[in-house]
């Protein structure tokens, strides 16, 4: 069968893997950046290219598929050719799940303690993490726990799947959501929990069933913009909207006009206290976590070290963990006190942890990132913007700063104060931890579910 895609970015990437079997002939999109490049070694033509090429149908790869779909039969091509999210066609044929389900047990079963979780991903990112750490709170509780998530070619899922079959937790992986039969798969559990704003559809279809829905929002609201007429908010009597923290309960209530039921945040657990790795140069060592976006504020904090490299060389380091751009890379490392690492495992970054003194999250947005929590949890200092949710935790000066978002030179105030006070990080660290311990705690986060999941069932 040959195929022609429209779109090639992330939409693609997540459902590379339905065309594997499929003779790609070609790409199209209608950013001309893109025209003449090789997406998986197929050049990528404009739209009025589209009639010359020799192809069974189109796939649409793009959250903007119904003007996409427009423009296509405004040329001339069949509908029928035509395929996206709500015109599947033979599609569905090649729709597949993979299980890893563990037998139920009839104790649990007959007590309605069945919990089906829905996750956008499965894999180590923020959102899926948190999920993976409320589905072992649950299972703690005596629940038996679905995990289902979408399968995605362009991440990873091994590592978390692994952890969560390893806690005896079920998992399944759709192809796509929109082919899920999510209402059949509901039939035989008792609760339902919806991670991210990204799966309204999903709590609209579970909400007819009655029975009580969660649904855990992280975003705030550059995820609002991007999905902009594409986001669900459905209400019911059995619907319990619950954010992680302030950012993210201002933003749902903001583009949804509803109410947030109550704040829940996250748990981290305990981590096993190791030795500092010892420091042979004297300098302070400044770390940013994160996979490079404009959002993250890289850029921001990049040109506030490359301002200062002259005064800062001998008495400070820099270090960017995370995905990044090689022509970024590049850049950044033309400044001799700045290392980009790349993106490292959950483990090497906890072992770093050890080896800093201060966590920089430069962001425009972040609701409640976890990165800063991990840092928090190490008894690092942590320097974040009044647009991180932390923040709002922070004392200035006794146990973390906080600078303006997208401010350089409030950004630079505050890593001077941190240079010119070396000797107080010690101490802000072990403060910094308190934040952790009050707010993030797993005993915390367990007492938090116990009452939530008391109330839903006297409301």
């Amino acid at each position: 069968m040959k195929v022609l895609i429209f779109g090639t970015g992330k939409t693609y990437r997540r459902f590379q893997h339905v065309f594997q079997d499929m003779e790609i002939v070609g790409f199209a999109d209608n950013n001309p950046e893109v025209w003449g490049a090789l997406v998986d070694g197929v050049s990528v033509i404009p739209p009025e290219k589209i009639p010359e090429k020799d192809f069974d149908f189109i796939f649409l790869a793009s959250i903007y598929y119904e003007d996409i779909r427009r423009q296509l039969i405004n040329m001339g091509i069949a509908p029928e050719r035509i395929i996206d999210k709500e015109h599947r066609g033979f599609l569905e044929q090649v729709s597949q799940t993979e299980q890893y389900l563990f037998p139920v047990n009839e104790v649990i079963r007959t007590n309605h303690k069945r919990i089906l979780m829905f996750s956008h991903i499965l894999n180590l990112s923020g959102a899926p993490i948190v999920l993976s750490r409320l589905a072992n709170v649950l299972k703690g509780m005596g629940y038996e726990i679905t995990i289902v998530a979408e399968k995605n070619s362009a991440l990873n899922h091994g590592v978390l799947l692994y952890q969560l079959l390893q806690e005896h937790i079920s998992v399944i992986l759709a192809a796509d959501y929109n082919m899920l039969d999510v209402e059949k798969l509901a039939e035989e559990y008792d609760l339902y929990w919806v991670n991210t704003v990204l799966l309204g559809n999903i709590v609209k279809k579970l909400l007819p069933t009655r029975k009580n829905v969660f649904w855990w929002l992280h975003e705030t609201e550059d995820i609002y913009n991007e999905y902009r007429g594409k986001l669900e908010f459905p209400i019911g009597s059995n619907l319990y909207v619950l954010s992680v923290g302030w950012m993210a309960k201002q933003s749902f209530e903001k583009y949804s006009q509803h109410k947030v039921f109550g704040n829940l945040m996250y748990g981290m657990p305990d981590i096993a206290e190791g030795p500092c790795i010892a420091k042979t140069n004297g300098q302070l060592t400044f770390c940013l976590i994160g996979e490079y976006s404009e959002r993250k504020g890289q850029d921001i904090l990049y040109q506030v070290i490359k301002k200062n490299a002259d005064c800062w060389r001998d008495i400070a380091e820099f270090y960017f963990i995370g995905l990044f751009p090689e022509i970024k890379k590049r850049e950044y490392e033309t400044i001799d006190m700045i290392h980009v690492l790349g993106e490292l495992s959950p483990q090497a970054v906890s072992e770093f942890y050890r080896q800093i003194d201060v966590l920089v999250s430069p962001s425009l947005s972040d609701p409640m990132p976890v990165v800063v929590t991990e840092a928090m949890q190490h008894k690092k200092v942590c320097l974040v913007t009044d647009r991180v949710g932390q923040s709002r935790y922070i004392s200035p000066m006794k146990d973390g700063l906080v600078c303006s978002a997208g401010d350089e030179k409030d950004l630079e105030k505050k890593l001077c104060w941190l240079i010119n006070n070396k000797e107080k990080l010690e101490e802000m660290g072990r403060e910094s931890f308190e934040i952790y311990r009050k707010h993030f705690s797993m005993e915390s986060f367990e007492n938090n579910i116990t009452e939530l999941i008391e109330l839903s069932t006297l409301r």
